[in-house]
């Protein structure tokens, strides 16, 4: 059993594999990666069958040094398999070594989505798994499993609204029903032509929070082509007829909330609690469309800590009592240490210019 190139015709196979699995997210999609065109990264997919069915598989992202063709390997999504068991990741790295050596990749960076913790307590089967990598020489982001990494909430759907509520904090119960009552009113949309408000008040959320902005057009394209093929949705609150609150959510997989923008603490009229009013919404439609968790993206630590940088985004996102999740985490891999150091220094140069061109672009 090993890794290889997906013929064409198991590329729609994978993507069903990776919708159903537990660990399934908006990065183990082809589809996903088509829309990162736009931002000049190229991909591949490998997969592996055993006893006839497609069991693991990986989606390798890259953009090549240009003239040398050197690349780095990234794949967000990790190594998704159908059993997390160390026999089958034992069978399948190496595999995924071999073929990145023999198609000018210069080193790995693999973000193992499986879960070691959830809400602080070690998931002991996933512990195999890190010691497995470490073995290969790959190089964990983290030196200890007790150290604080990102994580992200997740929130379980397969209740009724009053559960789900409950399960919110007081102060989120309470922002919730204010908003309800007060008319704040939230819709769901395919419509790209939203793109361009989501992207304004997207670059407006994040310049208030000192926050690095994508570029507008690569933004805008790629995010239109995401929403024609249903990768993603836009959920928007209104008051008094305003937008004050975006959100895009992605609906492969477990849908996870991908990006925010909300003006409402600019305006100078009064504006009920929209976040939490907004995301509510969201976990009863996407239960309606039948979901079964909402992932609400990355949080610094279990508990919220006063005095921290993101201490307000934070706090909002655990309010909604879900779940902390912290994955296995980043590991890492040097395949050629001398062309490695070549593309790291591409790599330097090209987020300069992407930053160049993100204050050209006001």
């Amino acid at each position: 059993m090993e890794l290889r190139i997906a013929t064409r015709d198991e590329v729609k196979e994978w993507e069903a594999f990776a919708a159903a699995h537990p660990e399934g997210r908006l990065y183990h999609s082809v589809a996903y990666f088509d829309t990162l065109i736009e931002w000049s990264h190229e991909y591949e997919l490998l997969v592996a069958r055993q006893g006839g069915a497609l069991v693991a598989g990986a989606v390798i992202h890259s953009r090549a040094v240009p003239g040398l063709g050197w690349r780095s390997a990234n794949i967000e999504g990790g190594i998704l398999m159908k059993e997390n068991t160390p026999e089958m990741l034992e069978a399948l790295y190496p595999s995924l070594i071999r073929h990145l050596d023999a198609n000018s990749y210069v080193e790995l960076r693999l973000h193992m989505r499986t879960p070691r913790q959830i809400e602080g307590s070690m998931v002991e089967s996933s512990l195999p798994l890190d010691a497995m990598l470490k073995r290969f020489g790959a190089r964990r982001e983290e030196k200890r499993f007790d150290e604080k990494t990102t994580g992200t909430y997740i929130v379980a759907l397969g209740r009724g609204d009053a559960a789900v509520l409950a399960s919110f904090s007081r102060n989120c119960r309470r922002d919730v029903r204010k908003a309800e009552r007060e008319g704040l009113m939230v819709e769901d949309s395919d419509d790209p032509s939203l793109l361009t408000t989501f992207y304004e008040q997207h670059v407006s959320t994040y310049r208030r929070k000192g926050l690095a902005v994508s570029l507008r057009g690569p933004f805008i394209r790629s995010s239109e082509r995401a929403l024609r093929s249903g990768l993603i949705r836009i959920y928007l609150a209104r008051f008094a007829g305003n937008i004050v609150n975006m959100a895009l959510v992605s609906r492969f997989g477990m849908p996870l909330f991908t990006r925010g923008a909300s003006i409402a603490s600019t305006l100078d009229e009064r504006v009920p609690p929209s976040g939490q009013f907004l995301h509510f919404e969201i976990m009863r439609r996407l239960r309606k469309d039948g979901f079964h968790h909402y992932d609400l993206g990355g949080s610094p630590g279990l508990e919220p800590v006063e005095g921290h940088p993101n201490y307000t985004v934070w706090r909002f996102k655990r309010g909604f009592g879900g779940d902390f999740h912290q994955d296995l985490g980043v590991y890492y891999a040097v395949l050629d240490r001398l062309k490695q150091r070549v593309v790291s220094l591409a790599r330097g140069v090209h987020e300069q210019f992407a930053s160049l061109r993100v204050v050209m672009e006001g």
